[in-house]
């Protein structure tokens, strides 16, 4: 059986995520604040140690703990940058240090277009950020295509 790791697993996603893929099986380590105070998946991204242990021997990760709404960031910057950004690298360097290295998904966010000017938007349309939470998106973004 896979055992598959799911950062803000409480969120609105996440919540599906866990649903849909405890159907069909799988061994679930579910990761969130949102979690009850004694629960083995409460935990928070910036916590490096928290997040290797999260990682480690899983098959993969869905990683979409995140400060997921614009106001929410704009009323917090640093926590939405810190979250959103060095919470991947943490997710990020903890499934690279692994030695059978588990597969990661990384959700980002239409913010990352800003107000494109022709709609539906594509891969292809210019990534233009106007808040923190887009921008920490495209950082996202960027790191999991280098790879760190």
């Amino acid at each position: 059986m896979k055992t598959i790791a799911i950062t803000g697993s409480e969120g609105l996603i996440g919540r599906a995520v866990v649903s849909a893929l405890q159907t069909l099986g799988y061994r679930l380590r579910r990761f969130d604040l949102r979690l009850p105070v004694g629960h083995p998946g409460r935990g928070n991204v910036l916590d490096a140690g928290a997040v290797a242990r999260l990682v480690a021997d899983c098959d993969g990760v869905i990683h979409l703990a995140a400060v997921s709404r614009v106001v929410w960031g704009e009323r917090d910057p640093e926590l939405c940058w810190a979250t959103n950004v060095d919470g991947l690298r943490n997710v990020l360097d903890a499934a690279h240090r692994q030695p059978r290295r588990p597969w990661v998904i990384f959700a980002s966010s239409r913010e990352v277009y800003g107000q494109p000017s022709v709609l539906p938007a594509s891969e292809e349309t210019p990534r233009e950020p106007v808040n923190i939470y887009g921008r920490s998106k495209v950082m996202g973004e960027e790191r999991q295509m280098c790879g760190a």
